[in-house]
């Protein structure tokens, strides 16, 4: 059919596609264009009159924002503020632009083949049906299982497409569950999930910001620390609520190297040498407990502070080591072969190999009966000292941490840091104090010493007893794990990171592993907003027999498939959202979809059917969403489909309301500042220092270090900024929004861009042995000197030359299997076109 005429536009289907794929690489958007004129090739028709519908971005860092959509006739012709959601008072500019996005002219409108013959990126595309594409990714999922089994299907499950039940593309959905009903492989984006890791290590559950103390809270603080997020840009609709407790006398102290639009408004402001956020915590923590300002109520009861730690082998003093019983086989190292991957969706228990605590109890030293006792039989456990229990030599866990943060007094902090002595004495006392929470960006994070910054982070909270900012019951499980597991079978998972090996071995953990169709539901930033994009084009996507995308508009990912499917905006489809935990977030269908466009989910269900796994998918919406409702905490706290509807909007208790009985999700249900046996994120068979890993602890970057030779030839750190424009790389395709941020920028502080003779708004090449970027110079004295600031976002036809993923390493600590992207040296110079 791909010769037949289009009636909409006159073209035939090839020269149409061939004709919109050079419209889509367009950099920048000139001038408007009426919305009805936009509109009106894919209108809907047989609905008349005006009605309001309320709807949001699907994302997880959305969390309560949303806000009202005017239909009328069928169009969608206004955003505004809902007025009964306080939340949504501050939307972000990006989610203001969903009717231009919707109606936009960048917008894919059918699906999309590669010419054949064609190279992949080359733009060369031609129009088919949905039954020929169906029927085309179909057969060749079939021909390559029979072949080489269900893992080498494989997708990349990403938060870019959103993260609703029904049509989301990250792990959470209707996706998800065709994955684990197919067994084929997940490979799951990490670039922010190293922070995230460091903290299930301590608190044993895999959550963003537990329990740090969310903005709701903001007013209520002694002070709010914010660490690497300029929280203004990322999320206006927290803004408010963090200075209207200034106003009222909380503390604002930001950390970040570069002085940002929160940083303007703080009260301290720590500037940190780039990756070396770890050193800090631990100066903070060095001094807490040097002054005797640290909470022992909270340590001995609530964390692990009291218990026992072998000196010979650095594991926590058992019951079996006094009775000469034998020791649980899933006690032994022998035992290793699980993860600290738990299930982020439905709180399933993590599999770290372990048995519970309370089968061979570990010890502490009871100060009564001057022996010692099992942790959850002591009244009086000691917090330090040195023992010998049956000629074994003893610690408690307490002093383990002083000796580890005790090289990190300020003076010494100080040459790692560089952060005044004085500084950090004065930041570690406000620490102290109570009521003080903590809130993280992704930047810190994103070194290869990244979870280093979640465990340091949970070690000072745990050390002030500054965990939850309110006290409650909380019921875990987000989600009814029947909607995701209907044969009980599951998708084997592969972090981004661990994957390029994985491609250039054909093995994940020491077994055979061919990977060759590659889907990407919107997941088109782990290409254009991953790391090392030549190495990503020719590693991994240059070796598959097919790539997929389902997408908005013709981001990296989607210009460089064979087949392109074009998805509805969050307009043109209901949803509900329920990942992150503390609200559900219900979204109406405000228009139908245009031109060819279709929900995720519709294509999760033709999809399904055609590879055999449709009995799992016949289910309607409905049905799916109170599948997923029906948990005891929604039950609890009366969440029912029809309340979701009527409501759009619920708030809900947790997660991160601690419970009144700081019972947390590890083994010992205390907080783990030291681990007992420390593992990676998914084994793998990956080497790391199991001795080192029971604690925080600091080490240098692998690439943005002065300790790297490599830094005198690229002596500029590269570290990327959000901006109010864009979200990942989406949004490029928004009139309004190019017009604030029409082109790729590059910050840096004027004395060293003077010191190179390079001007303000002159275009430069940024440039490493891996690649280069060439965008507009832009002058600002609160960039750190010695780093270049570039705004994420942009696709590679946004550039003259080059990526800013180009430049980044795609090396990465194998315990968190986190991308480094602010792991990053460059240097940079005039550019010279041709």
């Amino acid at each position: 059919m791909s010769g037949t005429n289009d009636p909409h536009v006159g073209l035939t289907r090839r020269t149409f596609l061939k004709t919109t794929a050079v419209a889509a690489g367009t950099t920048a958007v000139t001038g408007t264009v009426p919305l009805a004129a936009l509109a009106a090739e894919g209108a809907p028709t047989g609905e008349e009159g005006e009605k309001l519908a309320h709807t949001g971005c699907m994302y997880s860092s959305c969390h309560q924002c949303i806000g009202e959509v005017v239909v009328r006739d069928g169009y969608a012709v206004e955003q505004r503020t809902w007025a009964k959601n306080p939340w949504a008072e501050r939307p972000c500019a990006k989610g203001r632009t969903w009717i231009q996005r919707t109606y936009g002219e960048h917008r894919l409108r059918y699906p999309m083949r590669r010419v054949e013959g064609t190279p992949r990126g080359g733009g060369q595309w031609e129009r088919i049906t949905w039954e020929e594409a169906i029927s085309q990714i179909a057969g060749q999922i079939k021909k390559t299982m029979a072949e080489y089994g269900p893992h080498s299907v494989a997708g990349v499950l990403a938060g870019q497409g959103g993260q609703g039940l029904l049509h989301g593309t990250q792990n959470g959905n209707l996706l998800t569950r065709l994955f684990n009903v197919m067994e084929w492989t997940t490979i799951i984006p990490t670039p922010d999930d190293a922070v995230a890791f460091g903290h299930q290590k301590v608190w044993g559950d895999y959550m963003y910001h537990v329990p740090q103390g969310m903005p709701p809270t903001a007013t209520a603080t002694v002070a709010n620390v914010i660490w690497g997020l300029n929280t203004g840009v990322t999320f206006p609709n927290r803004v408010t609520n963090l200075l209207t407790g200034k106003q009222k006398g909380t503390k604002l102290v930001v950390v970040d190297p570069n002085y940002t639009f929160i940083a303007s408004k703080a009260d301290m402001w720590v500037r940190p040498r780039p990756g070396t956020d770890p050193a800090l915590m631990m100066s903070l923590v060095q001094v807490i407990i040097e002054e005797g300002l640290h909470d022992s109520g909270f340590l001995l009861k609530n964390t692990v502070a009291p218990v026992l730690i072998r000196q010979d082998n650095g594991r926590y003093l058992r019951e079996s080591d006094i009775t000469g019983a034998p020791r649980p086989a899933s006690n032994d190292e022998s035992a290793r072969g699980g993860s600290w991957q738990s299930d982020p969706v439905t709180c399933r228990e993590p599999c770290a190999g372990l048995l519970e605590d309370n089968e061979d109890p570990c010890q502490v030293w009871d100060a009564d009966a001057n022996g010692p006792v099992s942790l959850y039989e002591c009244a009086n456990p000691l917090m330090s000292g040195t023992f010998e229990v049956n000629g074994i030599a003893c610690k408690t866990a307490f002093d383990m941490l002083v000796e580890r943060v005790a090289p990190f007094a300020p003076e010494e902090a100080t040459k790692i840091c560089e952060v005044d002595p004085e500084t950090i004495r004065e930041f570690a006392r406000l620490c102290a104090k109570r009521y003080v929470a903590h809130d993280y960006g992704y930047g810190p994070q994103a070194f290869c010493n990244g979870a280093q910054v979640g465990t340091g982070l949970a070690t000072l909270m745990c050390v002030t007893g500054n965990v939850g900012t309110k006290i409650g019951d909380v019921l875990w499980g987000n989600i009814n794990g029947e909607f995701f597991y209907p044969t009980e079978t599951s998708s084997p998972k592969i972090p981004l990171p661990c994957f390029f090996d994985t491609m250039d071995t054909g093995k994940w953990n020491g077994q055979d592993w061919p990977v060759k169709v590659l889907l990407l539901p919107g997941s088109g930033s782990s290409v254009g907003g991953g790391v090392d994009l030549k190495r990503t084009k020719s590693g991994i996507l240059d070796r598959m027999d097919l790539i997929v995308s389902v997408d908005i508009t013709l981001n990296e990912g989607p210009a460089y498939s064979d087949i392109v499917l074009p998805a509805a905006t969050i307009l043109e489809k209901s949803d509900m959202l329920l990942i992150d935990g503390y609200c559900v977030k219900y979204q109406d269908k405000s228009i139908e979809p245009l031109y060819e466009c279709k929900p995720d989910g519709e294509f999760v269900r033709l999809l399904a059917e055609a590879v055999g796994a449709g009995a799992h998918f016949k289910q309607t919406d409905d049905e799916f969403m109170e599948m997923a409702l029906d948990t005891e905490r929604y039950h609890a706290e009366g969440v029912t489909l029809e309340r979701c509807k009527a409501e759009n909007l619920i708030s809900l208790k947790g997660p991160y309301v601690v419970p009144k009985t700081y019972s947390f999700r590890t083994k010992t249900k205390k907080a783990e500042f030291y681990l007992d046996y420390p593992v990676c994120k998914y084994d793998a068979g990956y080497e790391y220092d199991f001795d080192e890993e029971h604690l925080i602890r600091y080490y240098e970057p692998y690439v943005a270090s002065p300790e790297n030779p490599q830094m005198k030839e690229y002596p500029f750190v590269l570290l990327g900024h959000r901006t109010y424009e864009m979200y990942h790389t989406q949004y490029w395709d928004v009139n309004w929004l190019r017009e604030t941020l029409p082109e790729p920028t590059v910050d840096i502080n004027p004395e060293d861009a003077q010191a190179r003779g390079l001007a303000d708004g002159q275009y430069v090449e940024v440039f490493n042995d891996q690649g280069h970027a060439v965008a507009k110079l832009v002058y600002s004295s609160g960039v750190r000197p010695g780093v270049l600031s570039y705004a994420v976002g942009w696709r590679s036809a946004d550039f003259k030359a080059g990526n800013w993923v180009e430049l980044l390493t795609s090396k990465y600590d194998p315990l968190s299997q986190t991308s480094s992207y602010s792991d990053a040296i460059a240097d940079i110079r005039a550019w010279k076109e041709g």
